[in-house]
């Protein structure tokens, strides 16, 4: 990393731990420009809140766990203006008649109605045909690779009034 650009701290903390204060605390002493929350569990929604106790006005970046609807309403506010990725929509007809209220969800929908396609064509569940396949587009894209991989077309967001509003 160059001298603009550097870690300052990183730390975990246990999955079935809630206080996350001490770990809070450390991080904003270095006075990052930018933090980085991964994780899950308890203490990855705290450490949203604490950051918004705290007032925190650098860049936050999160992951596709805190791309849910009802994880930003559980956190009064807290994810506001933080960056992560989503999802691609390219048919937002098909995704609001599916009431999803999130982004992982309709990652999953898009796997499932594939396996229900899949199964009720008789298409065998091979890595050939997913290689064959190439590309599965419903709500999202799903690539398939011949490594027996796959991924969707991400695009990063922000939160901004209870929306993921997609960064230009």
């Amino acid at each position: 990393m160059d001298d603009e650009h550097k870690i300052v701290f990183s730390d975990s903390y246990p999955l079935q731990e809630f206080k996350v204060r001490d770990l809070v605390q450390k991080a904003l002493s270095y006075k990052p420009d930018a933090i980085g929350v991964i994780g899950y569990g308890t203490g990855y929604e705290n450490i949203f809140r604490l950051l918004k106790q705290y007032k925190y006005e650098g860049l936050i970046v999160s992951d596709t766990v805190v791309a849910r609807k009802d994880t930003y309403d559980r956190l009064d506010g807290a994810l506001e203006g933080v960056y992560l990725p989503f999802a691609k929509i390219i048919n937002k007809d098909k995704f609001d008649k599916t009431n999803l209220n999130s982004h992982p969800d309709m990652i999953a929908y898009d796997a499932l109605t594939y396996v229900d396609e899949a199964f009720r064509n008789g298409v065998p569940f091979t890595q050939d045909e997913f290689q064959r396949i190439g590309k599965y587009e419903n709500i999202t894209t799903v690539n398939f690779y011949k490594n027996g991989h796959s991924n969707q077309n991400m695009q990063m967001g922000v939160w901004k009034n209870g929306e993921i509003v997609p960064v230009e």
